[in-house]
């Protein structure tokens, strides 16, 4: 384009550029695409397109404010961000030094920023939440998170249950390689704020004592879905696995959603999944089942036996997702094909009874299977149970339609 057409291009309303943008609000790659147009959509796609911000210790703070401030920053005045990571020793330097300058130059910065949906706390190893660390979060920040992480550390659980108490907006809650101080404390004394309906707990040593010896995970009756991304073997320090919590008696009827990850499904007995509360399920999720070696046999079994569960006809079961791993080194791909076959032969004989043709019909989800093989044989079933099975579509990844 010569100088003369580009001088003639006519220049759009500010207005008119951020209606555009608005589109794309939840889309940082078409964003960032936009920031390469022109300097004017530049400084306006740039700083929507940076919505997480961690923050490493103190200075990383300060020097954010420095940046912010600098006047060819993208992110110039920029008020809030969707997620938000501060160390617990941020909050701990501000309560001891409060006198210090630099301690309140940090709490004048953390002040001046919104969070509109994400405060992630990461606790190294011997920190921890504490109810005078609490009165340190903003309170702006108290009222407008809607997902709490906590990253390690030991912690109390009455200053865990404080914070959650904290945050009336909070919804959702994920806690990651945690420990507990205090083994013998009654959770039940504790409650969740009536937003959170989905917990998710990932690779904490002291998990089975939030789910199986405290209980308190079952005696919410607002959770609608559970993420539990470890079991537990009994011959490691933890000696209660994660089967023996799902037996509880207690009738979780508003539990809807369960997504685990059983690392030793040759520990996980059938009647695991004869929970009363199993029965109320709508979804069940299998991530990264393990079929290497010792592993593979008893995982086959787990998944047909949560597959048999699922169809009996006075359960609420609408889907079972089962995530496979990438094919190992080594591993004939007949493998994962022998593993469809049984799943969807399982899946027709599920459906054929004495006394009724056609039982209640949900959808199984197989993701991971090797790519570039023709699946469809797996769904030419005799002819008897195809009549009481509405077969589900293959794809080239193993996905079903």
């Amino acid at each position: 384009m010569s100088q003369s057409n580009a001088a003639s291009c006519p220049t759009l309303a500010t207005e008119l550029f951020e209606e555009i943008i608005g589109h794309f609000e939840d889309d940082d790659t078409t964003l960032l695409s936009l920031g390469l147009a022109c300097k004017d959509l530049m400084l306006l796609t740039r700083p929507r397109a940076f919505d997480d911000i961690v923050f490493k210790d103190d200075n990383a703070i300060i020097q954010f404010d420095d940046l912010r401030s600098s006047e060819h920053s993208t992110i110039k005045a920029r008020a809030s961000f969707r997620r938000v990571q501060v160390d617990t020793w941020t909050f701990i330097k501000m309560l001891r030094d409060s006198q210090n300058p630099n301690s309140s130059h940090i709490r004048d910065i953390l002040s001046s920023i919104a969070i509109t949906h994400t405060l992630a706390i990461h606790s190294p190893a011997g920190g921890g939440i504490s109810r005078k660390m609490i009165q340190a979060i903003p309170v702006h920040w108290r009222n407008s998170v809607r997902h709490l992480e906590i990253t390690g550390g030991t912690h109390h659980g009455g200053s865990l249950f404080s914070l959650f108490s904290a945050l009336p907006q909070l919804e959702s809650l994920w806690l990651g390689n945690i420990r507990l101080r205090q083994w013998k404390h009654d959770f039940a004394a504790y409650a969740f704020p009536e937003a959170v309906t989905t917990v998710s707990l990932v690779n904490s040593p002291d998990l089975c004592s939030f789910v199986h010896k405290r209980c308190w995970l079952f005696g919410i009756t607002h959770i609608r879905d559970i993420y539990l991304d470890a079991d537990f073997d009994p011959r490691n320090e933890n000696p209660f696995p994660m089967q023996y919590a799902l037996q509880l008696p207690t009738h979780a009827q508003n539990i809807q959603s369960l997504t685990f990850h059983p690392t030793y499904p040759d520990l996980w007995e059938c009647n695991t999944l004869q929970a009363p509360w199993f029965a109320y399920l709508q979804k069940l999720e299998v991530v990264r089942i393990n079929l290497v070696d010792v592993h593979c046999g008893p995982a086959l079994s787990f998944l047909e036996a949560c597959i048999t569960l699922s169809s009996v006809a006075d359960t609420r079961f609408k889907v079972v997702d089962i995530s496979l791993p990438a094919l190992p080194k080594g591993m004939p791909t007949a493998t994962y094909l022998q593993f469809a076959d049984r799943v969807i032969e399982q899946k027709a004989l599920s459906f054929v009874s004495p006394g009724e043709l056609e039982w209640p019909l949900f959808d199984i989800i197989l993701r991971g299977l090797p790519q570039g093989e023709n699946l469809d044989r797996h769904i030419q079933l005799p002819m008897a149970r195809k009549g009481a099975i509405r077969s589900p579509l293959w794809n080239a990844t193993g996905r079903a339609c």
